[in-house]
Parts: structure tokens; sequence; C-alpha cells
């Protein structure tokens, strides 16, 4: 689908999404955080849960609503939105897994560049505002940049949610356990 232009945004159709974008993520319906609930998963549901790897203090995740394919996230184990108060070891781990990862989705991928960001806060755009986390999103030359209006989906509007996800999971299967 074209994308439609308004004003200095461009708007792109990414029906994978649309079910967080009207308010409908699973985050919200299931009791409790649920960044915590995927860390306090059994392994066996690491992959139904998108997790990639897990560290001594935070976890490698998929986004399930990627804004590109490869949408990584890294997350403390800790339930806490207070970045200044995050223990040294974590906070440590958080960078270093970030790095890591920007290596695989690099030598995998091959993106022109990547957005890394933490959203503190509903008013700065976190999505699950309770939970600090490390956004890692991969960034093709040509597609709408990340932060002009990083509630809005700008992924590529050809792929589906599918096809976001399945390459990365070929990546990880090597990538971070290795």
């Amino acid at each position: 689908m074209k994308a439609q232009v308004t004003g200095y945004m461009e708007i792109k159709f990414t029906p994978w999404r649309m079910h967080y974008i009207k308010g409908g993520g699973e985050q919200k319906q299931r009791a409790g955080c649920v960044l915590c609930a995927i860390a306090a998963a059994a392994p066996e549901d690491d992959t139904p849960n998108l997790l990639l790897y897990r560290g001594k203090t935070c976890y490698v995740v998929l986004n399930l609503y990627p804004y590109n394919t490869a949408h990584l996230m890294v997350v403390p184990y800790a339930h806490t939105a207070d970045l200044a108060g995050l223990a040294t070891e974590t906070a440590n781990e958080l960078l270093a897994l970030s790095q890591r990862a920007v290596a695989i989705v690099d030598a995998e991928y091959q993106p022109q560049g990547f957005n890394l960001g933490i959203n503190l806060g509903h008013t700065a755009g976190a999505g699950i505002e309770e939970h600090l986390h490390m956004h890692i999103v991969p960034r093709w030359t040509g597609r709408q940049q990340f932060y002009a209006d990083h509630r809005r989906d700008e992924a590529d509007s050809r792929g589906t949610r599918t096809d976001l996800c399945t390459p990365a999971y070929e990546v990880a299967d090597w990538a971070l356990t290795s």
C-alpha cells in the first residue's frame, strides 16, 4: 500500500501493529507487567515469547510489534522505570547486550544505521512505562526516521509481523547464545 503524506509525516499502512495501536496490545490484557511475565516464564516458552537470550541481569527479546525487521529490546529482569537508580551491574549488562545485539544484527542484515533508545514515561512514548527497556531498531535508507514520531509505525509496509520476526529467529539461533 502506498504511503500517504500528511503535513511532514509519512504514514504507512502496518496492519500487524493495529491491535497494539488501538490499545488492545497483549501487555494491556495480561495481569501484571508483560516484561516481567516473559522473564518469569519457563525456558521452554522462550520461543513463543520471542525471547532470544537470557543474561544474568537482563534478557533480549524481539519486539512483538516491531518497527522493522530485527527490532529487539534489551530488558532488565528488575521491574523498574528508574534508569538513574538502576544497579550498576544491570546498567552495564543492558549496554553490553545492546552492543552485542547491534553487532549481530549489523552482521546479518547490514542496515545503514540503528536507533537505540529508552523511553522513560508516557510523555516520552513508553508503551510499557513501568518497566524500562532499550529498543534496538535497525534502519535502512529510504525508510522514515523512527524518532520523528515513534508512536506511528514506520515499518516497511510491504511486510507482515511474521516477515519481520521470523528472520530474526534465524539469527538468534547462533547470535546471542554463542
